[in-house]
């Protein structure tokens, strides 16, 4: 693959020396992640390497950034991003906020307190957003056991429960114009992360069932 002329630029103004990858241990972690790997990283100065990717063509409407994948010495994964995401959903979520709202503020909510409120958009999110993720997370399969079956589900309500607070803080520093600490490369990212660790403890559990 070669790589488009706006992505080499920004990898020479970095100072990022790029070679060809195939099939790393980074390759895997991007395609786990969504993306889609272009073929090429780099090494840091302190050793650590990093791969180049982007969202695949039929997900990247909304998002044609580029993106470096990093797994740093303590095994945490972080996104750099090399060239800027360009593409707005401003109207879109604008549009989703106004017939939400109309709709929240048309119904009878007299006797509502703050703690109502919570319980009610913990049950929202849950319902409209964390557990449609964890279901494209783990799907199920038609020659799924029962067994199988039960584990996606136990996944998928262990990756409700931890996405829950992340989305909640995610959403308070953004509102708040906290931008330095809600980066979309990293939001977007989070999901799949917590999908390593469940998985990861989930294969930990099997190891020491067995011995």
């Amino acid at each position: 693959m070669t790589l488009a002329p706006e992505i080499t630029s920004a990898c020479k103004q970095l100072g990022y020396e790029l070679y060809k990858t195939e099939n790393t241990v980074l390759t895997n972690l991007i395609k786990q992640f969504g993306y889609e790997p272009l073929g090429y990283g780099t090494t840091y100065d302190n050793g650590v390497q990093g791969e180049l990717m982007t969202l695949p063509e039929e997900t990247s409407k909304y998002n044609n950034g580029v993106y470096m994948l990093i797994r740093q010495e303590d095994g945490a994964t972080v996104m750099e991003t090399i060239v800027p995401n360009n593409r707005d959903k401003g109207n879109m979520i604008q549009q989703a906020v106004d017939a939400i709202t109309t709709q929240v503020k048309g119904m009878n909510m007299d006797d509502f307190q703050l703690f109502d409120y919570v319980e009610m958009w913990g049950y929202v999110i849950a319902e409209t957003t964390l557990k449609p993720l964890a279901k494209t997370l783990y799907p199920d399969q038609p020659n799924d056991t029962s067994e199988e079956k039960a584990l996606k589900q136990a996944k998928r309500e262990r990756f409700v429960l931890l996405a829950m607070p992340r989305t909640l803080v995610n959403m308070a520093h953004y509102y708040t114009g906290d931008q330095a600490m809600v980066e979309e490369e990293r939001v977007n990212s989070e999901p799949y992360v917590i999908k390593m660790m469940i998985d990861q403890e989930t294969n930990k559990h099997s190891q020491e069932d067995t011995e």
